[in-house]
């Protein structure tokens, strides 16, 4: 054998080793988008190696036929191959259904069938002829010219998928696809240089094509462990978002940060691709966060606009590979996407919060003992004054003693209904409006209770806004303006009255239940009913009712029609369904008194 064909045989080892190793890598990535087409391209590529090497040292004519038949087969499988990787790479799998990957797989075979029986027909390789060097030759047929020129047709089609991604890409992936594109150029121009104008018929300069392409192909799809990470996260994070997003791979290196990652944290914007190590050196409490793997975790950063309370909130980025249906999906984890919410005005408004809750529960201190005990005090020395002495300045002192103290009592009712509350349970309405009726002072006042629904509520709260509605009730109730004790109960929204045998209760003022008949004390009082609505329940009384004009103000804090009035009871009532999440109005009655709609109850 000559030194040159020596030679040659040495270098087609030698590519034959690289594509080897480019193999073996493309077996670990093999899990990942365009994978294992590029597996797939890298073991052709070793086979076509090892088909040149054989090309170079057979020495029967037949041999050397079946030998070349198989390179034509393997630069099919090499374009449809790259086509699959294409697909895969630019998330085009939908050209990857049966309609489309048949006809691929035909043409491979096609060719194979062809390529094995051409010493029959050679209309692929004209028969070989043996040249002064040793070694075997033939010219190429017609067949050759069409398979070379279908190759090209699916080499170009990838190519076409990879342009038009590029045109979206920017920054590294824009790098990574131009790899990836040269790499189908470098296969396709050093196939064409083989066929057009060999360097010598001992050297096949296709198979350092085949293996720099997949080398190239290799380098740019997992340079920065997939193209795909970035572009699946960049559906999860758009540039416009107020809050700093990055998208890690597996290693930790950036592979996407939107603007205001880059304007917050001072990152440059080649900073995709880098450790996020050195990309946030500057942010310890940052990277620990990152490091903890925590879904979320509050942290407080130093920043040249002063100290930022944030909040890390770390998401997982898979991907699913497409199988046979009887195989099921595979997925992958590509990386994760962090996001950077900044939390200083919250912080700001919880510490506000927290000191006027400080300085309520110090309000709260002072009128419940401190004005409460000198009150008592003066009370107390004005009742042994007025057995002392008989008059009327004393019954003036003892009234304006009464009236603080209810003052008083509203105001401490008021600061609690600022809390927020914390647990709400289901609470039998009906037993709760009786409980507030021993507490209330009702002089010969009747308490209607028709079927009303389990709420869900916290009792004591409740409990205040039904005193609350009762206590007013009566203090604003008069007999002048009231209809008749027979049309004094309200059923419901619409206003219908229940029978006898309905379930209706009605109790006077030292809560024992009123027969039917036994008026005579009710004709001279107010009833107060409380029914169900359709999302909620009311309270309405046959009294006066309420002007319409005033309807708007009776829940203003201060706000009373009664010169003894602390004008807290409806604000409190209207803070109290605040707190529950519902809404509260005042309309008229059936019996012309006053009617307190509360909506928006759940019931439990």
């Amino acid at each position: 054998m000559e030194l040159s064909i020596t030679l040659f045989v040495l270098v087609e080892f030698v590519v034959g080793a690289t594509a080897a190793v480019v193999a073996s890598v493309a077996w670990t990535h093999r899990d990942r988008p365009g994978g294992t087409p590029l597996l797939a391209m890298a073991v052709t590529g070793v086979a076509y190696a090892a088909t040149s090497v054989a090309e170079s040292t057979v020495g029967g004519p037949l041999l050397w036929e079946l030998v070349t038949g198989l390179q034509l087969p393997l630069t099919a499988a090499l374009a449809v191959e790259s086509f699959y990787l294409a697909a895969e790479f630019t998330r085009h799998e939908r050209y990857l259904r049966p309609a489309v990957t048949g006809p691929l797989a035909g043409v491979v075979l096609a060719i194979l069938v062809g390529s094995l029986t051409n010493p029959a027909h050679h209309l692929f390789r004209g028969p070989p002829e043996l040249t002064a060097a040793g070694v075997f030759t033939a010219t190429y047929g017609p067949l050759f010219w069409i398979h070379t020129l279908v190759s090209l047709v699916i080499i170009l089609a990838s190519v076409t998928l990879l342009i038009v991604e590029l045109a979206n890409a920017s920054g590294i992936y824009r790098e990574q696809i131009v790899a990836t594109v040269v790499g189908f150029l470098i296969g396709i121009g050093f196939f064409l240089w083989e066929s057009l104008a060999p360097i010598h018929p001992a050297f096949n300069l296709a198979t350092v094509g085949v293996v720099g392409w997949c080398f190239v192909t290799l380098w740019g799809v997992f340079r920065v462990d997939l193209l795909e990470t970035g572009q699946i996260a960049r559906k999860t994070l758009v540039d416009s978002m107020t809050d700093p997003v990055l998208a890690l791979d597996t290693d930790d290196r950036i592979v996407d940060a939107n603007v205001r990652a880059r304007d917050r944290l001072d990152v440059d914007t080649d900073v995709v691709g880098t450790p996020v190590t050195a990309a946030l050196a500057s942010y310890p409490p940052l990277l620990d966060a990152l490091d903890s793997g925590e879904s979320e975790r509050e942290i407080t950063l130093r920043t040249d606009g002063g100290r930022r309370h944030v909040r890390v909130k770390q998401s997982p980025v898979y991907h699913t590979r497409s199988r046979p249906a009887r195989l099921g999906g595979h997925e992958v984890r590509l990386g994760r996407t962090v996001v950077i919410e900044d939390i200083t005005e919250r912080k700001k408004r919880e510490r506000q919060l927290e000191r006027q809750n400080e300085r309520l529960d110090e309000f709260v201190s002072v009128v419940s003992h401190d004005l409460r005990n000198p009150l008592n005090v003066a009370v107390g020395h004005a009742e042994l004054a007025s057995q002392e002495c008989d008059s009327d300045h004393l019954d003036e002192v003892m009234q304006a003693h009464d009236r603080m103290d209810t003052l008083i009592e509203d105001l401490l009712t008021l600061a609690r209904s600022g809390r927020s509350i914390d647990e709400m349970d289901a609470v039998d309405l009906a037993d709760v409006a009786r409980d507030c009726w021993q507490n209330v002072e009702t002089p010969g006042a009747t308490l209607t209770v028709e079927t009303v629904p389990v709420v869900v509520a916290e009792r004591g709260r409740l409990q205040q806004l039904l005193e609350n509605l009762f206590r007013n009730s009566v203090e604003h109730s008069s007999t002048d303006n009231r209809t008749e004790s027979g049309d004094s109960v309200e059923h419901g929204s619409t206003s219908s009255r229940t029978e006898s045998d309905d379930s209706v209760e009605h109790r006077s003022a030292d809560g024992r239940p009123v027969a039917e008949g036994d008026t005579p004390e009710q004709d001279e009082s107010v009833t107060i009913t409380v029914g169900p609505v359709d999302d909620g329940f009311y309270v309405a009384d046959d009294g006066p009712g309420i002007d319409a004009d005033d309807r708007e103000q009776v829940f203003d804090s201060g706000y009373s029609t009664d010169s003894d009035g602390t004008g807290l009871g409806l604000h409190i009532v209207e803070r109290i369904a605040e707190e529950h999440g519902w809404a509260v109005r005042v309309t008229e009655s059936a019996a012309g008194g006053a009617r307190f709609e509360i909506t928006g109850v759940d019931v439990a």
